[in-house]
């Protein structure tokens, strides 16, 4: 049984909560796996178990919750799961307040900018202590949860963003539908050859390519890896802000060339690009493995779209690399558990069975959060979508989310890359992130 927190729910229960601290199916066989064990704790006698999470409510997400609840409760009866719904719009405010309340839950299903806000805040229970570092280093991404030298989340599944081809448009061009653009140089040609192909016999533009140019913080999330790729960064090793380089502004002024060109459009929301690519009106798109069954809906002919589908990595530019950024879900237990060992048990049980991590690959799309699991479990390659992820994800990088205002930092960044796409001078435009940046942590 799922429970939907209302805000006014929330509000109740949080009690003496001050508003002023608000801040800015079937589950498939079990693969042996070569994962390194956690160590064992001891179990107490029984009790409930609470987590906040922003899916358990979603639909097609119905068997991984139930998989979750049903084998947890198996593994340590007399304990029972209890689950809460929340808007993923209110709840980096409200589990702040819920840390302050008497009425905390266990654990909370969060993404890595939440992540480093509450345990900015005091809210969150380090992790170091209950994982040796041999498990740590295990999953996919810990490092992107580190703050201030503690460890907070435990990644909960796997995902990188990608570029994810249309065979369809690629073949139309007379492009190989089986090869995906390896290099910048693949890349331009087989945009320049989409181009070529005008319209479709309706009059709708085929786009060569797709990427949120609209939504400043996901911009940034989609061009940082061709600043990687060309040999730049937005940071240095000691965590300070590098944006206005020459690698930056020369990969901005090719980017923003793809735009003047009229390759890839300015302008339009992450929703309008998923629908445009599912309807074969766009070679490619940036987007995560989770998007592949919105991906299936949007199309209107079911599962036979995945045959449209190719994911690849980026393509390498003159620094010979491609590496994409670690995205996806993670788990946190609150400070004011009072089951931290039980929620420990959880955690571990539900990033380590192969089985529900498969239940999680078939529903949604998403990847294990597991390395040993990626790189042994045969399954991981048994399809074009997961084998296309799963190489970009042991390559990906993680961002620097502990770095204090690190979210509005990118949406500087992404302020920059749509107005050079929108014809502003690049090297002027990370000139003023840079200066804006600069003022934010004065």
């Amino acid at each position: 049984m799922h429970h939907k927190l209302t805000r006014r729910d929330f509000l109740l229960g949080a009690g003496t909560a001050a508003a002023g601290l608000a801040l800015g199916a079937c589950v498939p066989p079990a693969t042996p796996t070569t994962a390194p064990a956690a160590e064992a704790t001891a179990v107490p006698v029984g009790g409930k178990l609470e987590w906040v999470n922003h899916l358990s409510a979603y639909p097609p997400s119905q068997p991984v919750w139930d998989a979750m609840k049903q084998g947890f409760e198996e593994k340590y009866p007399g304990w029972e799961l209890v689950d809460y719904s929340m808007d993923p719009n209110e709840m980096t405010q409200q589990v702040v307040m819920m840390a302050t309340s008497d009425d905390v839950p266990d654990m909370v299903m969060s993404d890595y900018v939440q992540n480093a806000t509450w345990a900015y805040a005091g809210a969150l229970e380090p992790l170091d202590d209950y994982f040796s570092q041999e498990v740590r280093e295990d999953y996919v991404g810990w490092e992107v949860s580190v703050v201030k030298g503690k460890w907070y989340g435990l990644t909960m599944n796997g995902g990188t963003l990608i570029p994810i081809w249309n065979r369809v448009v690629l073949e139309m061009a007379g492009r190989d539908p089986d090869k995906a653009p390896s290099n910048i140089e693949e890349f331009e040609e087989t945009l320049a050859a989409i181009a070529e192909l005008g319209t479709d016999e309706e009059g709708n533009k085929i786009w060569p390519f797709l990427t949120d140019v609209y939504q400043h913080y996901v911009v940034c999330l989609r061009f940082l890896p061709f600043v990687w790729g060309n040999g730049g960064d937005l940071w240095d090793e000691q965590d300070n802000w590098t944006v206005n380089t020459q690698e930056n502004i020369d990969t901005l002024t090719w980017f923003a060339g793809l735009a003047e060109r009229e390759w890839i459009p300015v302008g339009t929301k992450t929703q309008d690009n998923r629908q445009i690519v599912a309807k074969d009106l766009a070679g490619g798109y940036i987007d995560g493995p989770w998007a592949k069954g919105l991906w299936r809906d949007l199309s209107g002919i079911g599962d036979e779209f995945y045959s449209h589908t190719l994911p690849s990595t980026y393509p390498d530019g003159k620094a010979g690399i491609s590496p994409s950024i670690v995205w996806g879900n993670t788990i946190v237990m609150m400070k004011g558990s009072k089951n931290k060992e039980m929620a420990k048990n959880f955690m571990e049980y539900i990033t380590s069975t192969p089985e529900i991590l498969k239940t999680y690959n078939k529903e949604m799309g998403h990847l294990s959060c597991r390395k040993s699991h990626l790189r042994d479990d045969p399954y991981w390659e048994g399809d074009w979508w997961n084998a296309g992820f799963k190489e970009a994800l042991l390559s990906a990088r993680g961002l620097h989310w502990g770095i204090p205002k690190f979210q509005a930092g990118l949406e500087e960044v992404g302020r920059a890359v749509q107005a050079a796409c929108q014809g502003k001078d690049p090297k002027a435009a990370l000139d003023d992130a840079t200066v804006r940046i600069s003022e934010m942590q004065e």
